[in-house]
């Protein structure tokens, strides 16, 4: 994790767009947003050389090459080159619980949230990370349960870690040497990422003023994974993430009287087609909805599914005239891949990697 000054600054370039339905196939919370690649803030993006992402209509594609490629960190070293870590605005105080809907292999990726420890800009403490990791666990619904405090973060955020005892030595902890003394001492308990950890529950409760600055995710580094990221939810908010541009306003009218018309409105239901083919490593899956004949209104929209070995790899809603390409991850030994339209199998695809 790297450490970026002037956050608030950083995130106050980008807003989150307005409320959208394009969100996860999960039960969400009330509050929805939406993600698109120019939400993405730059000042924190750690997506490396052989990391890679693409936004899709209903997700986000990510994928690293391997485990073990390396290259220079810019600071006369090297790193591991197989991340992809991307952050997005997000607000309000620390909520008490976040997971991720993540179609692909494991483990899945992190999640990780930068805050301000008391809400107060330039005092010192603005730039904290909270990381959960699927190593340190999830619950039975998903959701990420020890969540472990950056290196770069700050002496208020430190001395309130839920793991330790609060004492100056604590805050003081700057160096390695110093947060080891800290686990020999007893002041702070280990099993997790760092000496100053805890449930995200009881980080809110220690930090009642903190207030979220940004959102994000890693897969990586050192982790060879392909998946497609749905949503991340904070808390009663939900961030999805899609390609679809945001709507636009209608054009402002002339203030001429419109024509009207007595003619009931023609309806016509979506239809589309698919094509697939197979690689040795996976699958690929083209959805296309046809395009509206002259003078007809779309009427109900066409939904297609895919499962993986009975498991629901993408929900995808087209209009008329939309095209879409769905990979699954890579696939290692056999399995069964099924398509549906409109709730009805359509086709089934029985893969064996040949990888």
């Amino acid at each position: 994790m790297k450490k970026i000054m002037g956050i608030a600054s950083a995130v106050a370039l980008v807003a989150v767009a307005a409320p959208s339905a394009h969100a996860d196939a999960r039960p969400v919370p009330a509050e929805t947003n939406t993600v698109r690649s120019s939400d993405l803030i730059a000042a924190l993006a750690d997506t490396r050389a052989t990391g890679h992402l693409e936004f899709l209509r209903q997700g986000l594609h990510m994928w690293t090459d391997g485990s073990t490629n390396t290259g220079p960190n810019g600071n006369g070293g090297t790193w591991n080159t197989d991340k992809v870590a991307e952050y997005f605005p997000v607000t309000g105080p620390l909520p008490a619980k976040s997971r991720l809907t993540w179609n692909g292999t494991s483990p899945q990726p992190g999640v990780q949230l930068v805050f301000d420890a008391d809400g107060i800009t330039g005092n010192g403490n603005d730039y904290n990370v909270l990381v959960g990791e699927p190593a340190y666990t999830l619950d039975a619904d998903g959701y990420y349960v020890d969540w472990w405090l950056s290196n770069a973060s700050s002496a208020t955020a430190r001395q309130a870690a839920p793991s330790c005892d609060g004492s100056q030595a604590v805050a003081d902890a700057d160096t390695p040497a110093e947060r080891d003394a800290l686990l020999n001492d007893k002041k702070c308990t280990g099993g997790s990422g760092s000496p100053f950890h805890g449930g995200l529950a009881q980080w809110a409760a220690k930090l009642p003023a903190a207030r979220m600055l940004a959102g994000g995710f890693s897969l990586g580094s050192g982790v060879k994974g392909d998946g497609i990221l749905t949503s991340i939810e904070f808390g009663s908010s939900v961030y999805g993430f899609t390609n679809i541009p945001p709507a636009t306003a209608p054009a402002q009218g002339t203030g001429t009287t419109p024509t009207t018309s007595t003619a009931a409105p023609v309806v016509k239901d979506v239809t589309g087609t698919f094509s697939s083919r197979k690689s040795k490593v996976r699958v690929k899956v083209k959805f296309s909805a046809d395009a509206l004949a002259a003078g007809t209104t779309q009427g109900k929209k066409i939904q297609w599914k895919v499962r993986i070995d009975r498991t629901t790899a993408l929900k995808l809603t087209q209009g008329a005239g939309d095209t879409d390409v769905f990979k699954t991850p890579r696939l290692k030994g056999k399995h069964v891949v099924q398509i549906f339209k409109d709730g009805v199998l359509v086709k089934t695809i029985k893969f064996r990697s040949k990888a």
